[in-house]
């Protein structure tokens, strides 16, 4: 009954949790006052359908495997990360204050950019991400959404970085100045 379940809630492409396992799973998690606080990162890999459409849907599904590993090696085992559908996935982070969800979602940009092989035409495998706070009590799903909107701006904004929803009150760090945010982070 429980591998029936863990089928059912994995993304069998990926092996992170669909849409479904990751509602079911997050409702349990953010329930618990002891795993505040709890941000949200929303990604979506860039001109990915380009990917499929150049270079074949098995060639786009390695690139997605590939990604979601980079991701699951970025977090913790206490994070949640989902597949959504496509090539956007989620994240919540558990213990995460705004700040560490957006050197999360740095380090998994950073990761995918430089960790993936370079694309048969020599680009770069890039990823956008919005990253925005649940607050405890409040509607898991708007918290998604905040964080989808704010992956929207990232997208708008020239894609390959991460933008933190304005009422977090953190300053966004795009694809020029991340390199350096990640290493003063990583080293300090």
């Amino acid at each position: 009954m429980e591998t029936l379940r863990d089928e059912r809630n994995h993304d069998m492409l990926t092996g992170v949790l669909n849409r479904r396992g990751f509602w079911e799973e997050a409702e349990m998690l953010t329930s618990d006052r002891k795993a505040q606080p709890v941000s949200i990162v929303v990604a979506d890999l860039d001109h990915f359908k380009r990917v499929n459409d150049e270079w074949g849907h098995e060639y786009g599904d390695n690139v997605l495997k590939s990604v979601a590993a980079v991701m699951q090696a970025s977090i913790r085992g206490t994070d949640l990360a989902a597949r959504f559908g496509g090539e956007e996935f989620v994240l919540l982070l558990a213990y995460a204050d705004i700040e560490a969800a957006q050197r999360v979602a740095q380090r998994i940009r950073v990761g995918i950019s430089e960790s993936l092989p370079p694309l048969p035409d020599g680009r770069r495998v890039t990823l956008s991400l919005g990253v925005a706070a649940y607050p405890f009590g409040s509607d898991l799903r708007e918290s998604v959404m905040q964080a989808d909107r704010q992956l929207f701006r990232a997208k708008e904004a020239g894609r390959d970085q991460v933008v933190v929803s304005p009422h977090d009150h953190v300053a966004e760090a795009s694809a020029s100045s991340a390199g350096k945010v990640y290493s003063k982070q990583m080293s300090g």
